[in-house]
């Protein structure tokens, strides 16, 4: 469909866009790296730690799951699958419908977790919220929080 937008992004509209997305990118890249450094794990796999360490006894169904992190249905399974053998989750089918499955965070994986989240912190203070500085934090949560607001996520 060759429709034209209802308008081209400005100058100075387009120097933010590549900006926020060279900055997305690059803090992306540094907090996976340092956790694959230190821990051997990626991005995506501490996401999924974290949503499941903050959830009543360390579980979620695979479908709230997927709804709250960075990764479609099919790699989210995928990562499930290979945490499983790794024995740092388990899936369990949910028994009052008996229709779905629950992942949990085992007490490996929970150690994981609470070993290496100093890395992921520090990593984020460093890199995102000490260049932003103490005065805009509030600030940038509200724009952050006004972005695309018809797509849902589970929090």
């Amino acid at each position: 469909m060759d429709k034209a937008p209802k308008r081209w992004l400005t100058l100075e509209e387009q120097k933010l866009w590549r900006a926020f997305l060279g900055a997305q990118f690059r803090l992306t890249k540094k907090l996976n790296e340092d956790l694959e450094k230190s821990a051997g794990i990626d991005l995506l796999t501490y996401e999924i730690f974290v949503k499941l360490s903050e959830s009543n006894d360390h579980s979620m169904r695979m479908t709230d799951l997927a709804k709250s992190v960075s990764a479609n249905k099919t790699r989210l399974t995928y990562r499930v699958t290979q945490l499983e053998i790794d024995g740092l989750v388990k899936r369990l089918e949910v028994l009052e419908d008996g229709r779905g499955q629950t992942c949990q965070l085992t007490k490996k994986g929970f150690a994981l977790i609470k070993k290496y989240s100093s890395v992921h912190v520090d990593g984020v203070l460093q890199n995102f919220i000490e260049p932003i500085g103490d005065g805009k934090v509030k600030y940038l949560t509200d724009v952050f929080n006004s972005i695309a607001p018809g797509v849902e996520i589970e929090k």
